[in-house]
C-alpha cells in the first residue's frame, strides 16, 4: 500500500503543477500596453510591426550623401527604370506614404526584385574590396536618383525589409 500511496503522490503533485503552469497561462493578459514606451509611441521590436503583415510599402526620402557614402553607393536611376516602375516610384513619391497589399502590383515585384539586387551588388562590393569586413549600416539602404537629388528608401514587403531609410538615422 505504501507503493500505491506514493504513485497517488506523484500523481496528484504533477496534476497540481499542471494546472498551476497552465492556469498561469490561461490567466496571463495581453501585457503589450504594461510594456509599451511612455511618450504615446507603439513599441516594436522589428521594423515591420507598424505595418500589417500583409503590405507592400514602398516610400522615399531625400537625402544628401556623404563623400564617403557617395563612393560606396551607386543609385538606382529613376531615368533608367521601365516606364511602368517609373509610374510606381512616381505615385510614391507624390503620396505621404504607398502602400498596398503584398506583394503589390508587378511593377512594385520588378521594382523589389531591382532593388535587392542592387543592395546585394553594393554590398558584395564593399566586402570584396575590404577582405569580407562588415558594411557600414548605410549600404543596407536602397537609394534612387531623380535628376540630381538622392532618396532613401523604405521598401517592406509583407515580413521582408527590402530597405529602411530609418537605418541611416542610427
Amino acid at each position: 500500500m505504501g507503493g500505491q500511496y506514493k504513485s497517488r503522490r506523484l500523481v496528484i503533485k504533477y496534476t497540481t503543477t499542471s494546472f498551476v503552469a497552465l492556469s498561469g497561462c490561461l490567466s496571463a493578459e495581453d501585457d503589450s500596453e504594461s510594456n509599451s514606451p511612455t511618450d504615446g509611441t507603439e513599441r516594436s521590436d522589428h521594423p515591420t510591426a507598424t505595418e500589417p503583415p500583409n503590405q507592400a510599402v514602398l516610400d522615399f526620402e531625400a537625402v544628401t550623401l556623404t563623400e564617403e557614402q557617395r563612393e560606396w553607393i551607386e543609385p538606382i536611376r529613376f531615368e533608367e527604370l521601365p516606364d511602368d516602375e517609373q509610374s510606381v516610384v512616381e505615385e510614391a513619391m507624390n503620396l505621404d506614404r504607398y502602400a498596398v497589399d503584398a506583394p503589390g502590383p508587378e511593377p512594385l515585384q520588378e521594382f523589389t526584385s531591382r532593388a535587392n539586387e542592387h543592395k546585394s551588388q553594393q554590398i558584395s562590393a564593399y566586402r570584396d574590396e575590404h577582405g569580407g569586413a562588415d558594411f557600414p549600416q548605410y549600404l543596407d539602404v536602397v537609394f534612387l536618383r531623380r535628376s540630381e537629388q538622392s532618396y532613401a528608401t523604405t521598401l517592406l514587403v509583407g515580413d521582408q525589409v527590402v530597405s529602411m531609410a530609418d537605418l541611416l538615422d542610427q
